[in-house]
């Protein structure tokens, strides 16, 4: 899917309780907080921008069953330890295949993100910030709160991996131009 669908589909949401309010006599600056959600391991690419590099690659798309299953063998403790194992559905396994696979795109990506976390970026204009509930398809540590060492083995993958925040913390404003 195309992640400019995602945000369009936000907009018009957003829109629409907008009018909500407005038909329910609440005031717009009641509003105090928004919260989004998507399908965690539906992953996208994205430049310094914040723009998408290619479609998302969904998180029921088996494509990287093969990275996954090397991913298992290389974190094989980290594994042991949380309890599961990589999955084709996990963004990391797609991460791999895009690096593997689609060279050109990886080295142009300054964001790895989750659907939720490029729409909240749209939101607040600030790419690179994900919850431990989504970021633990990307291989991070719920235990420790933190993203494993052993992710330092997939050459230039750490360094594009975002901000990592408990669900339901504050990340950002939402800006102007997303406002209006």
């Amino acid at each position: 899917q195309y992640p400019d669908t995602w945000w369009q589909a936000a907009r018009q949401a957003l829109a629409g309780l907008v009018q909500e309010l407005g038909r329910q006599d609440i005031p717009l600056g009641s509003l105090r907080a928004l919260a989004v959600d998507g399908t965690s391991g539906t992953v996208v690419f994205l430049d310094g921008e914040g723009l998408p590099l290619r479609p998302g690659i969904m998180y029921n798309d088996g494509r990287s069953r093969a990275q996954a299953e090397a991913l298992n063998a290389m974190a094989a403790e980290f594994c042991r330890r949380l309890g599961y194992r990589f999955q084709a559905s996990f963004a990391l396994a797609k991460v791999e295949w895009v690096r593997q696979h689609e060279p050109e795109v990886f080295a142009r990506t300054a964001h790895i993100q989750h659907q939720a976390d490029y729409i909240q970026g749209c939101l607040t204009g600030e790419f690179g910030v994900s919850d431990y509930s989504n970021a633990l398809k990307t291989g991070f540590d719920l235990a420790e709160e933190r993203w494993p060492a052993w992710l330092a083995q997939l050459p230039g993958v750490t360094e594009r991996l975002p901000r990592v925040a408990a669900p339901g913390s504050v990340v950002g404003q939402v800006s102007a131009a997303a406002a209006e």
